[in-house]
């Protein structure tokens, strides 16, 4: 399968897999904000973001949905983009999270595009980006290289402007040896030959009462976020090398001791899920394309038991490495590119009462019926450099990612940038409280604290 790239740079492609996954979903949104010293105009934000449209296809799509139900991303008859900017003497973190929150819960017009947009808080020496994107069509480092590429062309007005090859398409470039066992093709043969007599299909104002029906009921959404100091984060960093164990492993033990003394014993808060980054294992070099490169899966952890948190850092690290395998990370994947795709649409209208179809609700059974199973899903972007500017602008660091789901408790994006590490946690106060994951903090950062000796 092409993406078909028509006179005029218009695009056209096929939604699969995993992208099809988030279509339908009422809350696809992933967020990410760049904080900046320096300032520029509104209209040189525009030109810049103008630029690096023309780089990355998918910043210029809506979805158009056939009658057979298949989905494709589309650069024709597309919306205007929304920039807000909004003028101040200074912003904080809680103005920030706040306008955060309120992106998460706002809805992406899916018919009319794009799927994605700005927001600009101004001040007089700063600035702060926000970008609120539809996760159908990106992952987290592909958030940080707009961020970054936004940054570049601010910086230099006169820079080139430098289309990226045509994004990879997964479906198409899968490593040799991934695949489903035998039983499972053959049920979703059947599920599908059943699903497609039934002709079913749901369209945009089925997506925004179940978007609607999704938000009054989950309430409380927060946004919880802090930062290492530079010498904390160099000692964390040069102590997780010296013990050869990765600091997203390290990470891991430190919250998942932290759930077990804070929370207790439930069965759920063994599980942390992972996205893991799939740009390496392709057949096709991915490089820095905007796309949805990442994959993720859940693994249930024993609770630690020994007194020394390097001997519970380094069984946690070698239990993800033997997990982390091909197989593993494209089980999603090969889940779901053959499904129907109308099919994955329904999870969400079935489990939140927008559709009764006996077949559907055996799928949402089968797919674990979307209930709360995991404590933590917890992203670490890893190191993230900053971009040499040449003018006075310096883009300081990033906060985020930020997203929700129903089905895991508390979603925790890392990044480190400039020498320090920043994490952000996002929540819903009906499914825990901000003083528990405050507590959660507080534990985690004392047992790495203890163990590094800041």
């Amino acid at each position: 399968m092409k993406a078909e790239i028509h006179e005029g740079s218009q695009f056209r492609r096929k939604v699969i897999s995993l992208e099809r996954y988030f279509y339908k979903r009422p809350n696809p949104n992933v967020i990410l904000i760049g904080r900046f010293e320096g300032t520029v105009s509104e209209e040189q934000l525009k030109i810049a973001i103008s630029k690096v449209r023309k780089i990355h296809p998918l910043l210029n799509v809506r979805v158009q949905q056939e009658k057979n139900g298949d989905a494709y991303f589309t650069t024709e008859n597309v919306g205007e983009l929304s920039i807000q900017v909004i003028e101040g003497d200074k912003f904080g973190n809680k103005e920030l999270m706040d306008m955060a929150v309120k992106e998460l819960k706002t809805r992406h017009p899916l018919d009319t595009g794009p799927l994605i947009r700005f927001v600009m808080f101004r001040t007089p020496d700063s600035f702060d980006l926000l970008v609120n994107s539809n996760h159908m069509m990106c992952d987290g480092l592909s958030m940080y290289y707009l961020i970054r590429d936004i940054f570049l062309h601010l910086d230099n007005p006169d820079k080139e402007i430098k289309q990226m090859p045509e994004p990879v398409i997964v479906k198409d470039n899968l490593p040799q040896g991934v695949a489903l066992k035998n039983y499972f093709t053959k049920l979703i043969i059947r599920l599908n030959n059943a699903w497609a007599k039934k002709g079913i299909r749901f369209d945009e104002a089925d997506h925004i009462r179940l978007h609607e029906k999704f938000w009054s009921m989950e309430k409380g959404l927060s946004i919880h976020h802090w930062n290492l100091s530079e010498q904390q984060t160099a000692s964390f960093i040069q102590r997780c090398k010296k013990e050869k164990v990765s600091v997203h492993s390290a990470l891991c033990t430190a919250f998942l001791i932290a759930q077990i003394e804070i929370q207790g014993k439930k069965s759920y808060l063994k599980n942390i899920s992972m996205p893991v980054s799939i740009r390496e294992r392709l057949t096709t070099p991915v490089g820095e394309s905007f796309g949805l490169y990442f994959s993720s899966f859940k693994l249930k952890f024993k609770p630690p038991k020994d007194d020394n948190f390097w001997v519970n850092a380094r069984a946690v690290h070698d239990y993800i490495q033997k997990q982390i395998t091909d197989k593993n990370v494209f089980t999603i994947y090969m889940q779901l590119k053959d499904l129907h795709p109308t099919l994955v649409d329904s999870i969400s209208y079935t489990k939140y009462g927008e559709h009764g179809d006996k077949l559907a609700k055996r799928f949402l059974k089968l797919e674990g019926g979307y209930t709360l199973n995991t404590g933590l899903d917890l992203s670490n972007l890893g190191v993230l450099k900053i971009p040499e500017g040449r003018s006075q602008l310096k883009l300081k660091n990033i906060i985020g990612p930020c997203c929700y789901n129903e089905f895991q408790e508390k979603y925790m994006g890392v990044a480190t940038i400039g020498g320090k590490m920043y994490f952000t946690i996002t929540f819903c106060e009906s499914r825990v409280t901000r003083g528990t994951v405050e507590n959660l903090k507080k534990v985690a950062m004392q047992n790495l604290g203890e163990a590094i000796g800041w």
